[in-house]
């Protein structure tokens, strides 16, 4: 090899190394995880929430449409409220 070649060689190979390390660095870098995690979390408890909602919506709406007759700030009508 003659010494244009060799720097040649050599400034290639050391490109293509540094590139590479690059993307090890890359790989090895955490910043975006913290934010997937949260934003599964955040998933995860609204699921949980409509779940909830779901469930126990219609016992809510019924305790809800009970206690309308008893909002009377005149006091002209009687509240009686049936038990489960």
């Amino acid at each position: 090899m003659n010494g244009l070649s060799l720097r040649l060689y050599v400034m290639v190979t050391s490109a293509i190394s540094s590139s590479f390390a690059s993307i090890k660095e890359d790989l090895k870098c955490e910043s975006g995880q913290d934010l997937l995690e949260y934003a599964l979390i955040g998933g995860f408890i609204a699921a949980a929430l409509a779940a909830a909602f779901i469930l126990i919506g219609p016992a809510v709406l019924s305790m809800a449409q009970q206690i309308v007759p008893c909002v009377d700030f005149k006091g002209s009508t009687a509240c009686t409220i049936s038990g489960p």
